[in-house]
Order: structure tokens, then sequence, then C-alpha cells
């Protein structure tokens, strides 16, 4: 059976429960955040403090102790998109489907236009979840350079060239040379956002 853990079983069990219901407020705990709240819980349970902190050793023999959980990369997203629910986007494309179909439009003049940044200084970083998450995202808590791509696409298949937005007021010769998709195009703004 093993040595007993440094924190009693209902104890842990409420550190999962904690985990669990950030994840379900939008929240992800990273190692370090798990880390220091079981150290608060030893206090606690204690009513002493732990001489030394838990150790990323503990933290893996937690995660594994817990079968529902497990350590993922989020992805990093806007608060805007992080905040995005199933139910809200259903409702959208029912109103959407509703409008056309009472206005007769052709499929060939439905278009869907969307853009997506890439940020060389974004890291993913590792967060705690549920083992049965699939996709894990973490909001964005600072703004840096980035390059959008544009795309556009009509919803009976034509595709439009991608645009791609490069931060700064000039594209060099070289950036041109490199592009190797047919029909693209380069443009900059300020910082490589779409200025709509």
């Amino acid at each position: 059976m093993g040595p007993a853990t440094t924190l009693p079983a209902d104890t842990e069990k409420d550190l999962v429960t904690w985990i669990l219901a950030s994840q379900q407020d939008g929240d992800r705990a990273t190692r370090q955040d798990v880390l220091d709240r079981a150290t608060e819980a030893f206090a606690v349970v204690h009513d002493y403090e732990r001489p030394t902190p838990f150790t990323p050793g503990w933290y893996q023999r937690f995660i594994a102790r817990h079968s529902e959980l497990k350590t993922a990369k989020a992805s990093v997203l806007s608060k805007p998109r992080n905040a995005v629910d199933q139910e809200i986007v259903v409702d959208f494309f029912h109103e959407l489907v509703h409008a056309l179909s009472c206005v007769g439009i052709d499929p060939s003049r439905v278009f869907n236009m969307d853009e997506t940044s890439f940020s060389p200084t974004k890291t993913a970083k590792k967060v705690v979840v549920h083992r049965s998450s699939k996709q894990v995202y973490v909001e964005d808590s600072s703004a840096s350079s980035h390059v959008t791509v544009v795309a556009c696409v009509s919803a009976d298949g034509f595709k439009v060239p991608p645009l791609f937005i490069l931060p700064g007021d000039r594209v060099s010769v070289d950036v041109c040379e490199r592009l190797e998709i047919p029909g693209a195009s380069v443009t900059t703004s300020e910082k490589g956002w779409t200025n709509s």
C-alpha cells in the first residue's frame, strides 16, 4: 500500500475538487498553483507551516494518485474567446440559417472570413485538468507582436487566397519572395492586427 500521504485523503480530494472547479470556471491550475494550494492546506490541517514547500515529485505522485487528473499543455486564448460556449455558437448558427433562408441567398454569396494570429513570444504552459479534457486553453494576459492570417471561403467552397498582416510599416522583398501560396497577399499594420 505504501507510506501515508503528506495530506489526508479528504484534503487531497478537496484539492482535486478545487482544480476541477477552477477548470469549470475558466481558470486553469498550474503545477505551482497546486503546490501552493497544497502548502496552504497542509498548514490548515496540521496547524503549523510546512518546513519545506511541496516538491515537483510530490505533485507527480499526487497526479498519479488521482486518475481523474492529468497535466496538459494549454493553448493561449484571449479572454473573449475563452468565454465562448457551445450554446452561444449553436444559437448564432440557428439564427443565421433562418435569416439566410428568409431572403433566399445563394451559397456562392455567403462568405466566412476569419483571422488568426501567431505570436512567436507566446508559449503554452502546463496546467492540471480533468483527464477527459481534450482541448485545454488558458487566457492570454499580455499583448505582444504577432502575425495575423486572414482566411476567407464561400459556402459553396470557393477559397480566397490568404492575407498575411505583419507588424511594422513595410514588407521586405525577402518576405515577398518566400511567400509560396499562389495569390496570397502581404500587408502591414502597426502591431500586426487587423484594423478592419
